[in-house]
């Protein structure tokens, strides 16, 4: 072990970590920082996924290396809100509730922003995207519908739960007309019509 290099992670035994009290909610993450001392530090951060909870880990981590004040680090820890696009839950139609990732849809997001969902509790889970290679990293066994605006690859066979939609109009009223009160959507397509408000 190198004395000089510190490791940060979601679990023990990185020298900086964040303990989960909770399952992640659409409140985000309650849980405990730990330091290399196992100083405990509770803090609860608004983000979703784990993907975006590492760097804040990371950040804390920084924090106590400087000697920054346990109380600063909470604020600032507990401050940070994602930008609009980047995993922020919004209200959505008929109670619907929108995971809007539609400003960052690499592969890796898509990844991350699918395990999240999974691991959230709803009655029901839809993916909305624009690209058929993504269809790759779906659990269907986990998902209730995936929504995918374009057309359908000639020759290509889907899950039933895929649906695809020749445009925007389409899609809109499709959704308007047939979610139910709390299911969680997957935005990874810029949707704003969708999107009645932030929750943060």
């Amino acid at each position: 072990m190198n004395p000089d290099v510190f490791t940060y992670g979601d679990e023990h035994p990185a020298d900086f970590y964040y303990e989960n009290t909770e399952l992640m909610s659409l409140d985000g993450f309650k849980g405990i920082f730990y330091d290399p001392e196992r100083d405990k530090l509770p803090v609860n951060i608004k983000v979703i996924g784990e993907h975006n909870l590492r760097p804040i880990i990371m950040a804390c981590g920084v924090a106590r290396l400087f000697k920054v004040h346990r109380d600063l680090i909470t604020a600032g820890a507990e401050a940070i809100r994602p930008l609009h696009g980047r995993m922020s839950p919004a209200r959505g139609l008929k109670g619907s509730i929108i995971i809007d990732d539609s400003a960052s849809t690499s592969a890796t997001s898509v990844k991350y922003g699918l395990r999240a969902l999974y691991a959230l509790d709803a009655p029901a889970r839809i993916l909305v995207t624009d690209d058929v290679s993504k269809l790759q990293k779906v659990n269907y066994d986990l998902m209730s519908e995936i929504l995918i605006l374009g057309e359908q690859p000639e020759g290509t066979k889907v899950n039933p739960k895929v649906k695809f939609f020749s445009d925007e109009l389409e899609l809109v009223n499709y959704m308007g007309g047939r979610y139910e009160e709390g299911c969680l959507i997957l935005l990874e397509i810029p949707l704003p019509q969708i999107i009645e408000s932030y929750i943060w």
